[in-house]
């Protein structure tokens, strides 16, 4: 890393990730990919140790240039972890993803949609308010709308739901279920 001119410090940072998703998950074994490392806790000291013997010397993050690269691929790789239903881990993600200066309105639609697929006590409410926030952003998905309404309808609150699916449909007309929201419209009226 140094030799490429990376920051040294942010190689435990990785680790540090990677323990909270597995705490989170309740996980009492590492994962097989992980099999032949050292434990994570031993790995991060290790990193952080090296950095410091480093010098400490700041080298580039390029964040930037990395969220150039990853923003295009989120949402996809967001939906498919969500698809796992493992969200407790999924959940320490997205925190630390709400963190970063770009990519913010999928990150809170997604925040709204673990809410939403999860359904625990207090979810539905948790998932509205995390999909108005995802409608601030510029880059916002506009399943969005479409989330929301599911959520409107789930909560008997019929002309939020219609309204949401309208809206769904003007920002993505083509989108591949369109029909099946037209018919939800006209089944709330």
């Amino acid at each position: 890393m140094k030799t490429a001119g990376y920051d040294t410090s942010e190689a435990g940072k990785v680790w540090t990730n990677i323990i909270a998703e597995s705490e989170a998950a309740g996980r009492d074994r590492p994962d097989p990919f992980f099999a032949t490392h050292p434990p994570s806790e031993e790995r991060v000291s290790a990193l952080n140790r090296l950095a410091v013997k480093d010098g400490g010397e700041p080298g580039k993050l390029n964040e930037d240039q990395f969220l150039d690269h990853i923003l295009p691929h989120r949402a996809a790789w967001l939906e498919d972890e969500l698809d796992l239903g493992r969200y407790a881990e999924m959940q320490t993600v997205l925190d630390r993803l709400k963190q970063a200066p770009r990519g913010l309105g999928v990150v809170w639609y997604y925040q709204g949609e673990l809410s939403r697929r999860r359904a625990e006590d207090g979810d539905m409410v948790a998932a509205v308010s995390a999909l108005r926030q995802a409608l601030t952003y510029d880059d916002v998905p506009p399943e969005a709308y479409r989330s929301l309404g599911l959520v409107h309808w789930m909560q008997g609150r019929n002309e939020l739901a219609s309204a949401s699916f309208r809206r769904y449909l003007d920002a993505a007309p083509r989108a591949s279920d369109a029909a099946m929201i037209t018919h939800y419209i006209k089944q709330l009226r």
